[in-house]
């Protein structure tokens, strides 16, 4: 099987985990607790349907902020899991008891393989693309708006309070 069939392979098995995860989101936490729009979630369609329709914009976007985001949740896990160590308490929420398994499992395996994934793809189907710079900010800044002006505060959705 040549690239780029196994790169769309991996499209839409993270578009089929994407809408896994939106949907368990709201079977736990209800719609109105919005915790669909985390990065991570948004992040993991925008890279799927970038890979399936060959999106360099949505690519190179979710690479862009993951590069930013991701390292930060996934060095708090791995010191977290392996050391009982917090660095930042960003994954601490996946780690208190009663956390149904199946999220740990899927929020667990989502973040430890988005980016590496993003950046797998992007050396092997992206390109410059200057649309990237101008989606970039526009999305960013109607997730948190969103996340700011819909979700409720204690959840503290996208980090914005």
């Amino acid at each position: 099987m040549d690239d780029e069939k196994i790169i769309k392979a991996v499209g839409h098995g993270l578009l089929l985990w994407s809408i896994f995860d939106i949907t368990l989101s709201i079977y736990l936490h209800g719609f109105k607790e919005l915790n669909f729009l985390w990065f991570c979630s948004v992040g993991l369609l925008a890279l799927s349907l970038g890979i399936i329709f060959k999106n360099y914009m949505l690519i190179n976007s979710f690479l862009s902020m993951g590069l930013l985001i991701q390292p930060v949740w996934m060095s708090d896990f791995v010191s977290y899991s392996l050391f009982g160590i917090s660095l930042n308490g960003f994954t601490m929420y996946i780690f208190h008891p009663g956390t149904f398994y199946l999220e740990f499992l899927n929020n667990s395996i989502s973040h430890m393989l988005m980016l590496p994934l993003a950046i797998y793809i992007a050396f092997k189907i992206s390109r410059k693309n200057s649309n990237s710079y101008i989606f970039i900010p526009i999305a960013t800044a109607i997730v948190l708006t969103a996340s700011y002006l819909f979700s409720p505060k204690y959840g503290n959705l996208n980090c914005v309070r």
